[in-house]
């Protein structure tokens, strides 16, 4: 019996994300893996990206599939 779920890895894109809050001179960077809105950590103002850079992009290095337990 399998108990863990077969995952497909898939590459995925890292974006770098800086923010500009309007309601307070805080400024600040994520990296996600998509782009949107944040919340200012200083005045919790919603905020949008000021400026977007494609940081890499994540390969999967590793297969789940060794992890499989099976019924003996």
């Amino acid at each position: 019996m399998n108990v863990f779920p077969k995952i497909i890895h898939k590459a995925a894109r890292v974006f770098t994300l800086t923010y500009y809050c309007d309601a307070c001179p805080n400024e600040w960077t994520d990296e996600t893996l998509c782009v949107t809105h944040s919340y200012c950590p200083c005045c919790d103002a919603r905020t949008e990206p000021g400026t977007i850079e494609e940081a890499e992009v994540i390969r999967p290095e590793f297969d789940l599939g060794e992890f499989d337990l099976e019924d003996e």
